[in-house]
């Protein structure tokens, strides 16, 4: 397996129904699939992780622009190396806390354009700062039916808010929905202006203790924003309504 890609013209690859499964492949060495766009896996409770622990880089080369996870075990994405992944979709994984790893490079989703999480009952947040920054390209954000989550965006122990000083949030984001959240307090707890400059659409269901986007001193500044809740009243300021809406 060191001189050659394992399948080197596999396309697609799909796991589904195979409850006793718990890795694809165990080896310690890198593996290359350079022609592989789409991979599903669904239904597979016992899968852990792709290869064994101890390659650097799992998937390396890979073309992989879609990663649909459903019904998983504790596979964390930073297990698979995609660095042309464009959508990414988890669903179902009862098992993950933290599926972006805090300690992911910051490029690490650089490609990424639509991100969907749903019905993930243990995850608390879905990234940190210093992921959420290299999200650059990220244009549709769905988060529904978590019924842990708490924020979406979680402080950098290390590295605090300082991270988010330079360059907007999501400087790409069309759609953000977030919806069934029962426990979902706020989108990211932080005093500094935020600037989603294209936010066309957002949707907020469900999530009765949501209080405010942001804290309660920052601001939200969304100059392209049409309709929140199907109220196409423009709002300049979300973090604003938010608060005028659920704390009325």
């Amino acid at each position: 397996m060191t001189n050659e890609p394992l399948f080197p013209r596999l396309e697609e690859l799909k796991l589904k129904l195979l409850p006793k499964l718990r890795h694809f492949f165990l080896t310690k060495r890198t593996l290359e699939f350079p022609f592989l766009r789409k991979v599903n896996i669904y239904d597979c409770p016992e899968m852990k992780i792709f290869v064994q622990h101890g390659s650097i880089e799992i998937i390396g080369g890979c073309l992989v622009g879609v990663l649909r996870i459903c019904k998983v075990g504790k596979l964390v994405v930073s297990e698979v190396s995609c660095p042309n992944l464009e959508t990414l979709e988890i669903t179902e994984a009862d098992n993950i806390s933290a599926p972006c790893s805090h300690q992911l490079p910051t490029a690490y989703f650089s490609k990424l354009e639509a991100l969907a999480v749903g019905n993930c009952c243990k995850l608390r947040n879905l990234m940190s700062p210093s992921v959420a920054r290299g999200l650059l390209n990220l244009q549709a954000l769905d988060i529904r039916d978590c019924q842990s989550m708490e924020e979406v965006i979680t402080e950098d122990e290390q590295q605090g808010e300082e991270i988010m000083t330079i360059e907007p949030l999501f400087p790409r984001l069309e759609t953000l929905e977030l919806i069934l959240l029962p426990k979902l307090r706020h989108f990211f707890l932080t005093k500094r202006p935020l600037e989603f400059p294209f936010l066309r659409k957002v949707d907020i269901y469900d999530c009765p203790e949501m209080k405010m986007f942001v804290q309660q001193e920052g601001s939200v500044s969304t100059p392209s924003l049409r309709s929140v809740n199907d109220d196409d009243r423009v709002k300049v300021d979300l973090n604003k309504w938010i608060q005028e809406r659920f704390n009325s």
